[in-house]
């Protein structure tokens, strides 16, 4: 679990991970899914409640 699911995907991005599936606006959970510079697949979920820069 993460406190900001679009901050998080950021650090991803800048240290070679490949974002697969970026948070949607719309759905119910704020979850996404990246793989590792290693080619792994990861997923985060951010609960709503924590606040964070996510989708409301």
């Amino acid at each position: 679990m993460v406190a900001d699911a679009e901050a998080t995907l950021r650090r991803v991005a800048a240290h070679g991970g490949e974002i697969v599936e970026p948070v949607h606006p719309g759905a119910a959970e704020i979850v996404a899914l990246f793989r590792d510079p290693g080619g792994n697949l990861l997923g985060i979920y951010q609960e709503r409640a924590l606040g964070g820069s996510g989708p409301r």
